[in-house]
C-alpha cells in the first residue's frame, strides 16, 4: 500500500489486494478476516471509484430553467425580446412550389436544439485484464465464503464500485446477489469467453449460489447448451 502512494503504480493496489486473499483464504473462519476483507474492498471500490472521476463517467445533470435556457452561476439572465425570439428560430432552406420563395418555417421543418439537460448513459467500465477480473471475483467469492462461517449472516452491505456492476445500484444486494450479478454482466461473459477456467469457475458459482428462482441456472443452461451447439 505505501509503494502504491509513492510510485502511484496500479500494480502495487492489485499486490496489496492478492496479499489480502492469500491471508483470508488461508482460514476463512478467522475473526481478523473482517478488517481485512473491509481494507480489500475500500481499495478495489477506491479505484473504480477515481476512473469513474477520470474518465467523467459520472455526469451531473443539469439543471434547465423554465424559458428553455441555461443560467450560469453569477451572471444574471438576459432578458429575451420578441425580436431575439424570431431570430432564434431556423429556418429550413425550403421554398414555395413555382414560386422561388422561402417558405415560413413549420413545425416539421423547424430544428430543434438539443437539450443540454439531458446527459447521456454513462459508458462502462471495463476490467484491464484477466488478472484483475480474478482478483476481484475472487474478492467477492472469498467475502460470501467467509460470511457463511458466522452464526448469523450479516446485513446488505454498501454497494462496492465495480466494471460489473451497475451505477447507481438499483437496489441493495446481498453477498450472494452480488457475485452472481458480477459473473452475470456483460464484462464478465467476455472474460468467460476468453477463457475456460473462468467459464468452469462461473458455472460451479451459479451451480452452489444460484436458484431456480434467480435465473442462474437456466441461464447455465442455455449457455451449455449454446456452446454444446457450437462444439
Amino acid at each position: 500500500m505505501r509503494m502504491q502512494r509513492t510510485f502511484k503504480s496500479v500494480k502495487y493496489l492489485w499486490w496489496s489486494v492478492m496479499m489480502i486473499l492469500l491471508q483470508v483464504s488461508a482460514d476463512l473462519s478467522n475473526p481478523a478476516n473482517d478488517i481485512l476483507l473491509s481494507l480489500a474492498e475500500r481499495q478495489i471500490s477506491s479505484h473504480y471509484s477515481s476512473l469513474r472521476t477520470t474518465a467523467d463517467l459520472n455526469p451531473t445533470p443539469t439543471t434547465t430553467p423554465p424559458n428553455g435556457k441555461l443560467e450560469i452561476e453569477g451572471v444574471p439572465a438576459k432578458a429575451e425580446t420578441q425580436e431575439e425570439s424570431e431570430k432564434a428560430v431556423v429556418k429550413a432552406p425550403g421554398r414555395d412550389k413555382g414560386k422561388g420563395k422561402a417558405t415560413s418555417p413549420t413545425p416539421e421543418t423547424a430544428i430543434s436544439t438539443p437539450n443540454p439537460s439531458i446527459s447521456p448513459s454513462p459508458r462502462l467500465l471495463e476490467f484491464d485484464s484477466t488478472h484483475e477480473f480474478f482478483l476481484v471475483t475472487r474478492f467477492l467469492e472469498l467475502r460470501l465464503l467467509h460470511a457463511a462461517q458466522k452464526p448469523t449472516p450479516p446485513p446488505s452491505p454498501a454497494a462496492i464500485i465495480l466494471p460489473s456492476l451497475p451505477v447507481p445500484a438499483e437496489e441493495a444486494l446481498s453477498l450472494r446477489q452480488t457475485l452472481l450479478a458480477h459473473f452475470a454482466s456483460k464484462d464478465a461473459e467476455r472474460w468467460c469467453e476468453r477463457g475456460l477456467g473462468h467459464e468452469i469457475w462461473r458455472r460451479e458459482v451459479e451451480l452452489r449460489h444460484g436458484s431456480v428462482e434467480g435465473g442462474e441456472w437456466l441461464a447455465a443452461w442455455e449457455r451449455l447448451s449454446r456452446s454444446l451447439e457450437k462444439g
